[in-house]
C-alpha cells in the first residue's frame, strides 16, 4: 500500500483541537471584550458627568460670589448717599474691605473717573486724589448701567487680579455720577477651585475669554504662567464656548501631556471657563483590581475550558485515528485486522461495517486467488503445450545416447568381457550414460517444477538460478530458430523476496513472446543487475516489436497480437499480477519493427545487498 502521508495541519484530529480551542477562546473573550469596552466607555461617560457636576457646582459658587460681592458694593454705595457723606465715605469703603475678603482696594470715583476716596488692605494709598482710576471701557459700560468685570491682571508677584465696579446715578437716575469700585486679588479663586479637587492627580483650573490660565488647584501653575490653550476642552472653550457640546466621553491628551477626560463650564457674570481635567490613569484606578481579577478568572476558566476541550477532542479522534491504522494494515494485506470496539454511536457502527467489509474482503480475495492459480495453471499449460515438442527433442537425444552406448557396451561385454572391463571402457560408457541421464532428469525435473500447481511460497530467490533454469526450458525453442542468446548479469546478484516458480513463469512468459516475435537467426538478450534497492531484470530481443496502439493494452487479459491458437492472451495480465505482488513493477518499451524490452524492478532486502 502506497505510503499516504498527511501533513500534520490537515489531520482530524489537529483540526478538532484547533476548533475546540478556538471556540472555547473567542466566545469568552468576545464576550469579555464586550463588556469591558462598553463598561470602560460607560465608566468614562460616568467620570465625565461626575466632573460635570463639580465643574457646575464651582461656576454656581463663584457666580454666587461676584453676585455677592455685586451687592456689598450697592450696599456701600446706598448707605454714603442716605448718609452723612463726609464721614461715612470712608467708613463704608472700610466696610467693604472688611466684608470682601479677597478685595485689596476700595475706590470712589467721579464720572470722569478720577478717584475721589480710596482705601487699600496692605500699604499707604499711593493713589493720588483727582488721579485716574476708571477708564474706557468701565465708564461706557458703567453709564449703561451695568456692572463692570474688569480683564484679568497680574501683580508684579504674578498674582492675578481684575476691577469690578458698580455705577452711581442722580436721585432721578438721568445723571452719572460716578460708581464705586473694588481691585480683586484673585488669590481668593484659588482656595476656591483648590477646595474642590475630585481626587488626587486631577487639575482644576481657571481660564479668562483669551484662554490665559488664571487660577489652578496647583497654585504654582499660574505662577509659571502655564500655557493651557494646548487642551481640547480649553481650545472647546474658546472656539465653541457651549459645554453641552462637548463629546462624550471625551478623551484628550492635555498640556501636561497626560491623557485625560475633560470638562468645562462657563461663569457667566465674567465670561471665564473652569475646567476639570482627570488623567485616564486615575478614573479608571478603582477598576484595575476588578479588570485584574476579571483576567484571573478568564484565564483560568480558558484554561479549564480548553482542556475540557482537548480531553473531548482526542477521545473523539481516537477511534477516528485507530480506524485509519486498522485501514492502513488492511491496504497493506492484513485482511484479518478487526476494529469493533463495542462502541454504541455512529462510530461503532461505521466499526463493525468495516469489520464485515473485510470478513467479504476476505472471501472475495481467496476466491480471486483461486481463479488467478487457475489461470496461472491454465498459463502455464498452454505454454507446456507450446513446449512440447522442444521438451520431447531434448529428453529423447539423451535417451538416444543411452540406448547406443547401452547396445554397444551389451555387444562388447559378450565378444571381450574381461578386455573391456580391465582397459575401463565399461566404466566411460557408463559414466556417459549417467551423465545423459542425469541431463534427462534435469529436463524432466525443471518441467515438472513449472509445470506443477502450487500456491504462493514467499522465500529468497537467487535470481541466477531463475534465470538459467527459465533458459533451460526454453533451450530447444531457440536451436531451433537458431537464436543468440545474450547473458548479462553478474553471479553474484543480491537476492530478492518472493515465489520463484511464480518468477520463473514470468521470464518464460517473457521468452516465449520473445522466441514469437523472432524470425531465424534472431537475438534475445537477458540482463540483471542491481541499481540502488532494486533488482532489474532486462529482457529484450530485435524482433517484429509492437504496433504503438496496441502498447496501452498489452496487459490486459486476453488481449494478444498473436495469430489465434499461438497464444490465450494471458501471460502479460499474469506477469503483471506476480510482478506487483513481489512489490515490483514492470513495463514495456517498443517500436514496431525494432524490437521489444521488457524491464522487471524488484526490490532488494537491504540485509541481502551483499550477494546471495
Amino acid at each position: 500500500m502506497k505510503d499516504f502521508r498527511i501533513p500534520w495541519w490537515s489531520r482530524i484530529k489537529i483540526r478538532v483541537l484547533v476548533f475546540g480551542i478556538i471556540m472555547s477562546i473567542v466566545p469568552v473573550a468576545l464576550s469579555s471584550g464586550y463588556t469591558v469596552f462598553f463598561g470602560l466607555n460607560h465608566l468614562e461617560k460616568n467620570v465625565q458627568n461626575q466632573n460635570k457636576l463639580l465643574v457646575d457646582r464651582i461656576v454656581q459658587e463663584m457666580d454666587s460670589l461676584l453676585i455677592r460681592t455685586e451687592e456689598r458694593l450697592r450696599d456701600a454705595l446706598f448707605a454714603i448717599e442716605t448718609g452723612n457723606k463726609d464721614n461715612l465715605e470712608k467708613m463704608n469703603i472700610y466696610r467693604i474691605l472688611r466684608d470682601l475678603p479677597m478685595a485689596e482696594e476700595a475706590v470712589i470715583f467721579e464720572p470722569n473717573g478720577t478717584v475721589r476716596s480710596t482705601v487699600n488692605r496692605f500699604h499707604v494709598v499711593n493713589i493720588k486724589l483727582e488721579q485716574g482710576w476708571a477708564f474706557d471701557p468701565m465708564i461706557s459700560t458703567l453709564k449703561a448701567g451695568k456692572v463692570f468685570y474688569g480683564p484679568v491682571n497680574f501683580s508684579e508677584s504674578g498674582v492675578p487680579y481684575i476691577k469690578m465696579a458698580v455705577p452711581r446715578f442722580s436721585e432721578d437716575g438721568r445723571d452719572f455720577k460716578g460708581g464705586i469700585g473694588v481691585q480683586i486679588r484673585l488669590r481668593s479663586l484659588f482656595d476656591l477651585v483648590g477646595s474642590k479637587p475630585p481626587g488626587v492627580g486631577e487639575n482644576v483650573f481657571l481660564v479668562d475669554r483669551s484662554g490665559k490660565l488664571i487660577a489652578h488647584n496647583d497654585h504654582t501653575q499660574v505662577l509659571q504662567r502655564t500655557n493651557v490653550t494646548s487642551s481640547f476642552t480649553v481650545q472647546h472653550f474658546l472656539y465653541t464656548n457651549d459645554p453641552n457640546k462637548l463629546p462624550a466621553p471625551n478623551r484628550y491628551q492635555s498640556y501636561s501631556g497626560q491623557e485625560v477626560l475633560g470638562v468645562y463650564g462657563k461663569v457667566s457674570r465674567t465670561g471665564w471657563g473652569v475646567v476639570v481635567e482627570q488623567p485616564v490613569s486615575v478614573a479608571f484606578s478603582s477598576i484595575k483590581d476588578l479588570l485584574l481579577r476579571l483576567l484571573w478568572f478568564l484565564a483560568l476558566a480558558v484554561s479549564l475550558v480548553v482542556m475540557v476541550s482537548i480531553f473531548f477532542g482526542l477521545q473523539f479522534t481516537k477511534p477516528i485515528e485507530y480506524m485509519e491504522k486498522a485501514v492502513q494494515k488492511v491496504g497493506g494485506g492484513a485482511l484479518d485486522t478487526q476494529i469493533a470496539t463495542g462502541r454504541r454511536d455512529e462510530l461503532g457502527s461505521l466499526m463493525n461495517a468495516f469489520d464485515e467489509m473485510t470478513a467479504q474482503l476476505r472471501v472475495q480475495l481467496a476466491e480471486q486467488r483461486k481463479m488467478e492459480e487457475m489461470v496461472m495453471q491454465a498459463d502455464k499449460l498452454s505454454a507446456l503445450g507450446m513446449m512440447a515438442s522442444g521438451f520431447a527433442h531434448e529428453i529423447n537425444n539423451p535417451l538416444a545416447t543411452i540406448q547406443v552406448y547401452t547396445e554397444d557396451l551389451e555387444d562388447r561385454l559378450q565378444a571381450e568381457p574381461e578386455e573391456v572391463v580391465n582397459s575401463g571402457e565399461a566404466s566411460r560408457y557408463l559414466r556417459i550414460i549417467k551423465e545423459n541421464i542425469a541431463r534427462s532428469k534435469q529436463i524432466t525435473q525443471s518441467l515438472l517444477n513449472f509445470s506443477r500447481k502450487s500456491e504462493w511460497k514467499q522465500e529468497w530467490i537467487n535470481p541466477v538460478t531463475v534465470i538459467e533454469e527459465s533458459l533451460a526450458l526454453l533451450n530447444h525453442s531457440f536451436e531451433k530458430k537458431g537464436l543468440q542468446i545474450r547473458k548479462e548479469w553478474d553471479p553474484d546478484l543480491p537476492r530478492i523476496s518472493g515465489d520463484s516458480l511464480q518468477l520463473m513463469q514470468v521470464l518464460v512468459n517473457l521468452l516465449n513472446n520473445a522466441v514469437d516475435a523472432l524470425s531465424v537467426n534472431g537475438t534475445i538478450g537477458i540482463q540483471a543487475y542491481p541499481s540502488g534497492d532494486q533488482l532489474v531484470i532486462r529482457v529484450y530481443d530485435n524482433g517484429s516489436g509492437i504496433p504503438k496502439e496496441y502498447l496501452t493494452k498489452i496487459f490486459d487479459p486476453f488481449f494478444t497480437t498473436k495469430e489465434i491458437g499461438k497464444g490465450t492472451g494471458l501471460g502479460l495480465s499474469i506477469c503483471y499480477g506476480i510482478v506487483s505482488r513481489m512489490g515490483g513493477t514492470i513495463s514495456i518499451q517498443s517500436e514496431e519493427g525494432n524490437g521489444t524490452e521488457v524491464t522487471l524492478s524488484l526490490p532488494i532486502d537491504a540485509t541481502q545487498k551483499g550477494g546471495a
